[in-house]
């Protein structure tokens, strides 16, 4: 892994943080949404755990729950490294993994219950009793309309690496 930071290209634009890995130049495209500084940080964080994790593992991961599951264990040890306190806010940040999951799951079953009764109750589960306006979010969020279930392998590798 020698002269990794020369392989990365880091830009930071958009709202979607991600990584890619280039064969061709045997080297990563980092993006990092342009967003507040600390959630900067804590994606940076995330998003390099998977570089590390693709170079830990020869670019042999199975799956896109592998790939989560190895970048989370990663980035829960940086996080745990720096504070408690830091581990625990990076956590709650994939709080909303679980509440995506949640609700697609059961509107996937019963489509009838899909709607902001629904959403709010999921929503206090893990946030507290939302505002009136906060139980009509999954209306304007662009996974749940655009990319169905797409949280799920974080949230089933979260819950795996937690529990």
């Amino acid at each position: 892994m020698k002269n990794i930071e020369k392989r990365i290209n880091l830009v930071v634009e958009g709202d979607q943080s991600k990584f890619k890995y280039n064969t061709e130049i045997d080297g990563y495209s980092v993006t990092i949404a342009n967003t507040n500084h600390n959630q900067k940080i804590a994606m940076l964080i995330h998003e390099l755990s998977h570089v590390f994790d693709q170079e830990l593992r020869d670019h042999k991961i199975p799956s896109v729950y592998e790939s989560e599951r190895g970048a989370h264990k990663i980035e829960f040890e940086i996080a745990k490294s720096i504070s408690k306190e830091f581990l625990f806010a990076d956590i709650r940040e994939y709080l909303i993994c679980f509440v995506r999951t949640e609700f697609e799951q059961i509107i996937f079953e019963d489509p009838s219950q899909a709607g902001p009764a629904l959403f709010g109750k999921i929503l206090s589960k893990y946030f507290g009793v939302p505002k009136d306006k906060e139980s009509y979010l999954y209306l304007q969020d662009e996974k749940l309309i655009m990319k169905p279930f797409s949280d799920l392998s974080v949230a089933v590798a979260l819950t795996n690496l937690l529990v």
